[in-house]
């Protein structure tokens, strides 16, 4: 199963990256504005300004950002979270260092973590934080330039706003893994019940109501022409002998073993219920009568060579009957013609199933 946190990743990564594109240019736009302003001021220095202090910063911010595009596509989704996560630290950090004299951007390495609260990920998060003050203790302790123009105050109020917003953020992203993991067990209650509501509780086939529904879906499939449509009703023989000789508890037992080969003898696109006490009903669609037919025999035969411990080890055998249905023939009949040849089956000698086909009883 997908891992819910990474849905629509792709989305929310371009999300996040345009977000730093936009901080980016806005940052640009700032500088450029300040260029203009004051280079009649400092004339003498102006175009090493726009360099140094717009230029140059700006390529990195866009490399990087670029980079990390290029990154996030071809390396796992949950390594590339990290990816966004550094991504926002370099972007947080080349503003901090090309503007010393803007105070409080250091306050932007908070934007970062809150990407662990888009993937709902505490080691995201952790990462984040321990990575943002990491870079921010580096810059002030190994570059002269940045530590001369913070004050030690600042510094340490920088550092208790970065663990605030860590503790923040953990309390709101551990709300939001409690409340994803309350909807998730919600989900799975509601998709427990909706199969219970669709199965039979002994043997794990679809039950009585289910098959009509799909009984409905597959003949109105069919008169419409798209594809021929089988169904087959099956019978335990002498189910009730077995009962009364034998006890409930080993009819049952049975039942659940016989329901089981009946679903292990067809393909994954045949559907597969419980009709009724010993019955069974299967219905084929994409097949020829010929290939439903041999499906069926297949899996008399086998249901035939089963030993059973609760009968002393004795087989029990089953009859069906295998309808095709034909062209404007409606549900009731369509099953009746079905449940006429069961009976016609058990009339014949039982163990044996009847085909509505001469080409397929031809094929016995």
């Amino acid at each position: 199963m997908d891992d819910p946190t990474l849905l629509n990743f792709n989305y929310w990564s371009r999300r996040i990256l345009l977000f730093y594109l936009f901080i980016v240019m806005l940052s640009v736009t700032g500088e450029v504005l300040a260029w203009v302003i004051t280079r009649t001021i400092h004339d003498g220095t102006q175009m090493q300004f726009f360099v140094k202090i717009i230029v140059r910063p700006t390529l990195m911010q866009l490399t990087v950002i670029g980079l990390t595009y290029a990154i996030i596509l071809v390396i796992r989704r949950s390594l590339a979270i990290y990816a966004l996560v550094l991504c926002g630290i370099g972007i947080t950090m080349a503003l901090t260092l090309t503007m010393p004299n803007v105070h409080g951007l250091e306050l932007a390495l908070l934007l970062p973590m809150a990407v662990s609260l888009i993937f709902f990920r505490l080691g995201v998060l952790m990462f984040s934080f321990v990575a943002s003050l990491f870079c921010y203790m580096l810059a002030y302790v190994f570059l002269p330039v940045y530590r001369d123009r913070v004050l030690q105050y600042e510094s340490m109020a920088y550092t208790a706003l970065l663990c605030a917003g860590y503790i923040i953020y953990y309390a709101v992203l551990q709300r939001e893994v409690e409340v994803m993991g309350s909807l998730r067990k919600a989900i799975d209650t509601e998709q427990e019940l909706d199969k219970l509501a669709r199965t039979d509780s002994l043997t794990g086939l679809y039950n009585h109501r289910t098959f009509q529904e799909e009984l409905d879906r597959l003949v109105a499939q069919g008169n419409r022409g798209e594809g021929e449509v089988q169904l087959a009703i099956v019978d335990i023989d002498h189910f009730k002998r077995i009962n009364d000789n034998y006890g409930h508890h080993a009819g049952d037992a049975i039942l659940r073993r016989v329901a089981r080969a009946i679903a292990e003898s067809v393909t994954a696109s045949e559907f597969v219920a419980r009709y009724g006490g010993e019955e069974f009903a299967i219905l084929f669609s994409g097949k020829t009568m010929e290939e439903a037919f041999r499906l069926m025999e297949h899996m008399r035969v086998t249901i035939g060579r089963l030993r059973h411990p609760e009968m002393e080890g004795r087989t029990a055998t089953i009859s069906g009957g295998l309808q095709a249905l034909r062209p404007g023939v409606g549900k009731a009949a369509f099953f009746a013609q079905a449940d006429a040849l069961l009976y016609e089956a058990k009339r014949g000698g039982r163990n044996r199933i009847e085909a509505s086909s001469a080409s397929a009883a031809a094929g016995r």
